[in-house]
């Protein structure tokens, strides 16, 4: 079966995000299943090997802790921009964190994770140092996005991948 569907959730998450998209049909369904089934094998050309996940328990609460950050997140910046005049100045900056974690699927959760936070982007690591290189929107102190990093993100991510 892997060799007929090698990524099966991959494909399958595509082809829900492309009948959310578009109209349902049957046409509608078997091209979305052409679509999400060919960039599966695609994916599976350039990333041949699956990842074993240690741990299922601490992904499931990863999921969670990330999807509160985003949502904590979004208030905290949506009431940053309405009150923008009610505040003092903000500060935005970049900040510098020494990652333990090499395990590239645990770097890509991670930088989906800060991504996709709201008030920070992840801009570059460097996998010889381990350095990583975040922009945070309303920077009041480093050490405090430093240990977030590390320690909610970084030693769950390790648990799971490494």
């Amino acid at each position: 079966m892997r060799k007929i569907i090698p990524h099966p959730m991959v494909s399958a998450s595509l082809t829900l995000v492309w009948m959310a998209l578009t109209e349902f049909s049957l046409g509608h369904l078997l091209l979305g299943l052409m679509i999400a089934l060919s960039a599966g094998r695609a994916l599976a050309l350039i990333h041949p090997a699956a990842r074993r996940i240690k741990r299922w328990d601490l992904l499931i609460k990863l999921f969670f802790v990330i999807g509160g950050d985003i949502i904590k997140s979004n208030a905290e910046v949506f009431w940053m921009i309405v009150t923008k005049g009610h505040r003092g100045a903000r500060h935005s900056g970049f900040v510098a964190v020494d990652l333990k974690l090499r395990d590239h699927f645990g770097l890509m959760v991670m930088a989906l994770a800060v991504t996709a936070t709201p008030g920070s982007a992840w801009i570059k690591h460097d996998p010889e140092t381990g350095r990583l290189l975040v922009h945070v929107f309303d920077l009041n102190d480093e050490d405090i996005w430093r240990r977030t990093l590390q320690d909610r993100y970084e030693r769950v991510l390790m648990e799971i991948y490494e």
